[in-house]
């Protein structure tokens, strides 16, 4: 039984075999993919971060430093001992005029000349300790607005301002813990901010006057972009108003309007006040970078795919075509050619099963080899028997007619009949070989045709068409003989009508076909099945025995077919491979 076409399923086989292999190496990439994306964006997320607090620190940094060069200037006012014992001696104006003119202008001068910002220093004093000097005093005047200057004022120009409430009554212990930095008075007017200390009498601890620092805002939090420029800036008050931001847009808000977009936001206490500066980064910069890391971890799964795909691919193409080799040795098994081999290659499982396969095959070829010689040998023997039933049946009805015609005195039919009986036999004999040509064979069927021809006068006619071209064929002899003689001996019609006998050669592409017709009574359904029975000794013996060695000879797809309807003839077709001689 032929094994059914199993290439496809090879096919799907491979399909399947690579669809796992990339299922198994997809699994881990996506997974890794995905941790590794998950990872960088968390080690990006948490870099930008570390970013913005650089340079929120460096502003910082920056403010500090601004703060206390402020808090400088006012320290070298309030520790000055020469101010101080001053101020508290009896002095009459040309001495005031002396003292602020050669040593207090010249100290309030230089403290600002070298700073890169705009200031006002107000000094505040007891009546009488120093003369009063100012340009103007008002809620509507920026103490800014002539650059950097001094005021000195009377402590009395703190009565009704926010001033009096810095002013401190008591003693003093800690002038540090007194000083502060607030908008005050007219500061948030003009977005100024002020650095108020006491003046303390360093002896008794008492206030004796109050140093007032004013500074512009923005130059004291001074904003610069980062590299990235890509944050914003802020300074907080304490009632979280934006007081000075890089937009001068965002000034005036409040920190809940800018907070209601969707920012990153870190914060930093500013020392010594309850302001704060904030950085902010709008969270689709972000995702900018974050986004062109997902766009890099794909592409690098990708390749990574494909890489591991290529090499799947080949893997798989390898196993395939090993398995294609086995495959195509089994199927030449299945068409019976076992002497095909397999190289094998490598010391894997294939190579084991090729070889296992090779040494089946050889062994199953010896042995086919061997029975086909027993067979051939038994064909042959039985072939001799058949040449052994005809030859003394046919000579003897051969003889006998002889005899017939010589009694009538028949002499040119006596001829004839004697010639065709020793070419016939000549034909037969063939040398003891078992093949012979198919112009041969044809010229054998002739001979027995004539001699029957003489046998039955006028009753019996035949007729030869014979293709040219099939006579430089050869054919297993005597395969035409036993159905020309099956058709004289058992296809006389009872009406005693003439029996015409047809035998055609002809080559049909590379096969040659037989054809022995006649017009007689038939074959019986019940015969017919009794003729291919090779358990029915007695019905078509010569029959099987023509088929088998057809078969056995070139193979089961060649061999004899009958064909009849009672009372309209017999067909006889036999079909063998066009073989040169």
């Amino acid at each position: 039984m032929r094994l059914p076409n199993l290439q496809k399923y090879l096919i799907k086989s491979n399909y399947k075999l690579l669809a796992l292999i990339l299922l198994i190496v997809l699994l881990p990439i996506i997974t890794l993919g995905t941790y590794s994306y998950k990872t960088s964006q968390q080690a990006v997320y948490d870099r930008n971060l570390l970013d913005m607090q650089r340079s929120l620190d460096l502003i910082s940094e920056g403010v500090a430093y601004r703060m206390k060069e402020v808090e400088f200037i006012a320290d070298f006012i309030v520790y000055d001992e020469t101010l101080q014992s001053y101020m508290k001696m009896e002095k009459d104006g040309y001495t005031n005029y002396e003292f602020l003119n050669k040593y207090l202008h010249p100290k309030l001068y230089n403290a600002t000349l070298n700073k890169q910002m705009n200031l006002q220093i107000q000094l505040y004093v007891g009546e009488g300790m120093l003369p009063e000097v100012y340009d103007g005093h008002g809620p509507d005047l920026d103490p800014l607005r002539l650059g950097k200057t001094y005021q000195i004022y009377s402590t009395d120009k703190l009565e009704g301002s926010d001033l009096q409430l810095y002013y401190p009554r008591d003693m003093v212990v800690d002038i540090t813990r007194s000083t502060r930095w607030e908008q005050i008075d007219n500061d948030k007017i003009f977005n100024n901010i002020s650095y108020v200390v006491p003046l303390v009498d360093l002896v008794n601890l008492r206030a004796i006057g109050m140093v007032r620092i004013v500074a512009h805002v923005e130059d004291i939090f001074r904003l610069e972009r980062d590299d990235s420029n890509i944050a914003g800036y802020v300074v907080l008050n304490q009632n979280r108003e934006i007081v000075n931001s890089m937009d001068n847009g965002k000034a005036g808000l409040t920190w809940s309007a800018l907070a209601q977009e969707d920012v990153v936001t870190l914060f930093h206490e500013i020392k010594g006040m309850e302001w704060k500066l904030a950085e902010y980064v709008p969270r689709a910069v972000l995702s900018e970078k974050i986004g062109s890391l997902k766009a890099a971890t794909i592409w690098i799964c990708l390749i990574s795919f494909i890489v591991l795909f290529f090499l799947a691919y080949l893997v798989t193409l390898t196993l395939s075509k090993k398995v294609h080799r086995i495959l195509k040795l089994v199927r030449s098994f299945q068409d019976g050619d076992f002497s095909r081999k397999i190289a094998v290659e490598g010391r894997d499982e294939f190579s084991d099963i090729s070889a296992a396969l090779n040494s089946m095959g050889s062994h199953v070829d010896q042995l086919i080899q061997d029975l086909y010689i027993s067979k051939l040998e038994v064909k042959d023997a039985e072939l001799r028997t058949l040449q052994a039933q005809i030859n003394p049946h046919f000579l003897y009805n051969t003889l006998s007619a002889i005899q017939t015609l010589a009694s009538m005195n028949e002499t040119d039919r006596l001829k004839q009949m004697v010639s065709g009986l020793a070419r016939f036999y000549r034909l037969t004999l063939n040398d003891g070989k078992f093949m012979i040509s198919v112009e041969k064979e044809l010229a054998q069927v002739k001979e027995y045709l004539q001699i029957q021809q003489i046998r039955h006068e006028h009753l019996l006619n035949y007729k030869m068409i014979i293709d040219p071209q099939v006579n430089e064929y050869t054919t297993i002899k005597l395969i035409l003989q036993p159905f020309v003689e099956n058709c004289i001996e058992h296809a006389w019609r009872e009406d005693g009508h003439d029996l015409y006998v047809e035998v055609e050669a002809l080559q049909v592409k590379e096969e040659i076909h037989f054809y022995i017709r006649d017009n007689g009574r038939g074959i019986e359904p019940h015969v017919m099945e009794d003729i291919f029975n090779p358990n029915n000794e007695k019905v078509g013996y010569g029959i099987i025995n023509v088929s088998e060695r057809i078969r056995l000879q070139y193979g089961a797809s060649y061999g004899v077919h009958i064909s009849c309807r009672p009372g309209k003839g017999t067909c006889v077709w036999i079909r063998i491979p066009a073989v040169q001689s």
